[in-house]
């Protein structure tokens, strides 16, 4: 792997704004939600482990219950999501390694977990 976007857990808010409100009103819901994480890797096309076999099922949580995501930070710290795969690119550079970026989205409404 070459890089990770992050990790972005937020609050989803709601704009309680009306008419002749000189600032806007925003308002907490009772939803989270965690941005797309975008991973980088050098491309590999081996027939049964290379990123392209493993990314490349876009749309369709495999095993339907989703791909897990855990990612560690520092030595002790991890997040464990569940994913899908929203999108799938193949990246040419003249005189590089092609490279491989997977976005993948939090799937379904089980809470991610945090240790």
């Amino acid at each position: 792997m070459k890089s990770i976007n992050g990790i972005k857990k937020s609050s989803v808010t709601i704009d309680g704004t009306t008419m002749g409100d000189a600032w806007r009103k925003t308002y907490a819901s009772t939803l989270n939600e965690f941005d797309p994480v975008v991973i980088e890797c050098f491309y590999d096309d081996t027939a049964s482990t290379g990123p392209w076999v493993l990314f490349n099922d876009i749309g369709t949580p495999t095993p339907a219950a989703g791909r897990e995501l855990k990612v560690t930070f520092g030595s002790t710290k991890t997040v464990l999501i569940l994913t899908m795969i929203e999108s799938v690119e193949r990246g040419i550079d003249i005189g590089d390694l092609h490279t491989l970026t997977a976005t993948l989205r939090h799937f379904g409404g089980a809470a991610p977990t945090e240790a």
